[in-house]
């Protein structure tokens, strides 16, 4: 693994705004990055993402085979090749998967519902419960928050990681409203330092998913995927990031998308 040496990398950072005022990123004409966002800072990220990577890697290795032993790839390449080599059958008899139902079923039956109830504060009321319990039904419906907890659930069952996601929505209201989903565990990256469940705790956490160049360009500006363009047409220069760093880079998952295993392999595992 490479090794990063972060000589004064916070002597360029441009200094926060006064109270009240907005930011203003300084960039000069022709250079791609604004001063806060320079080299150094983003060598910072691209070692904290390894080690983050490299600490996922170790999980998601076993995580992938549980998954795929629940849904009956049972066995490996190697062993499927000298079968067909020999022209003998490959049988599997998958008694996880009705475990797995099982216990998917217990959970559905045993679902409980959010209700608030007043407490020996002086603000609390039997009214003021009555109003939260009703606005988290209506969140949780808005939401089909069954499906996603039975999403949850079955990830964490099945790898130990399940991640809800809980965030405002402004798609059809301008004030917000909260939607709540679940992210692939598999792309979820947590602080290799973190010693806590509760992610508030962690310094950072990474989220990885595929992305045009257009989609980088309209969501993070012209300048960020300038940085990202010599990734995708070059085979040389790296846009900064050494090549062997970005080789080293890969996502270990098990297929995700509805078109199954359909396009072949990608990465050290059947990509995404």
């Amino acid at each position: 693994m490479s090794q990063f040496f972060l000589p004064s990398r916070f002597s360029q950072m441009q200094m926060p705004p006064e109270p009240g005022q907005p930011f203003q990123p300084q960039a000069s004409y022709g250079q791609l990055m604004p001063v806060c966002h320079n080299l150094d800072l983003m060598m910072l990220m691209v070692e904290r993402f390894m080690r983050a990577d490299a600490a996922l890697s170790t999980w998601a290795e076993d995580a992938k085979r549980c998954v795929e032993f629940m849904e009956g790839k049972q066995w490996s390449a190697e062993e499927l090749k000298a079968a067909e080599a020999d022209d003998r059958p490959t049988l599997t008899l998958n008694k996880i998967a009705p475990l797995v139902r099982l216990m998917m079923g217990y959970h559905r039956q045993n679902r409980v519902d959010l209700r608030f109830l007043p407490t020996s504060d002086a603000d609390s009321s039997e009214g003021v419960a009555d109003v939260l319990t009703k606005t988290v039904k209506q969140i949780s419906i808005n939401s089909e928050e069954p499906y996603i907890d039975t999403e949850v659930f079955l990830d964490g069952i099945l790898t130990g990681r399940g991640y809800y996601d809980a965030r405002l929505d402004f798609e059809k209201n301008d004030f917000g409203e909260l939607k709540i989903g679940c992210k692939d565990n598999f792309t979820i990256r947590p602080d290799a330092d973190a010693d806590q469940y509760d992610p508030r705790k962690w310094g950072h956490v990474f989220e990885a998913r595929w992305a045009s160049l257009e989609e980088i360009e309209y969501t993070m500006g012209r300048n960020v995927a300038a940085l990202i363009q010599p990734l995708i047409f070059s085979s040389g220069y790296k846009g900064g990031v050494p090549s062997d760093i970005l080789e080293s880079i890969n996502e270990i998952t098990p297929w995700r998308g509805f078109g199954g295993g359909a396009g072949g392999p990608r990465g050290r595992g059947t990509g995404r």
